[in-house]
């Protein structure tokens, strides 16, 4: 949280798995989030999903999953 008091605003975007884009959702697999801060352009944090593969399969979208916030210092700028 204390990260996220030094930004006035982010940006999050969906990293692209190929596997599930090729496939039009077939396989499914665990989400991740890259977290930019708008202002500097710079990478502040990705959030990883925790969820079994059967209830992304037969849960979405409304499956339920456990979220994992990394922090990471300017790492990749938002492309």
């Amino acid at each position: 949280i204390d990260l996220l008091q030094n930004t006035d605003s982010f940006i999050i975007q969906q990293q692209i798995r190929w596997a599930e884009a090729i496939t039009q959702g077939c396989i499914e697999e665990k989400n991740r989030y890259h977290v930019y801060d708008k202002e500097k352009n710079s990478k502040i944090m990705v959030i990883k999903e925790e969820s079994p593969s059967w209830s992304r399969c037969c849960c979405k979208p409304t499956h339920s999953l456990f979220a994992e916030f990394y922090h990471v210092e300017g790492e990749d700028d938002i492309a």
